[in-house]
């Protein structure tokens, strides 16, 4: 099976932004480009484990799963991550140091969708 674009997004700079709540098991990749033709950009991607929802304050950096922390990213160049696995209710989260960069969820389904609790 081949990966699928699932989700693309430019972020605002310096804000956690939720790129996926999975509603599965996947096998994902996230793949980043940098929009300026002149600055280097800075980024990170990370994976909230739904087993710690809500993450409790000042507990963010313990209870994340870093895929990529604080990588720099040329003038007009682009990274993809690793792949990496994620289970259903696990939240997929980026973040860029200037806004100009540009992100791309890849996936491949794996396990049968979860029906997402009643608030």
């Amino acid at each position: 099976m081949s990966l699928s674009r699932i989700k693309s997004l430019n972020p605002v700079a310096n804000t956690d932004t939720l790129l996926l709540e999975t509603t599965a098991s996947y096998i994902m990749a996230v793949i980043t480009a940098n929009q300026s033709d002149a600055k280097e950009t800075k980024i990170s991607v990370w994976v909230e484990p739904f087993e710690y929802a809500p993450i409790p304050s000042g507990q963010e950096e313990e209870l994340r799963a870093y895929i990529v922390k604080d990588a720099i990213i040329p003038p007009s160049g682009s990274y993809e991550t690793w792949r990496f696995a994620v289970q259903a209710l696990d939240k997929v989260v980026v973040r860029s140091n200037n806004g100009k960069a540009s992100f791309s969820l890849e996936a491949v389904l794996t396990g049968t969708p979860v029906e997402e609790p009643a608030p």
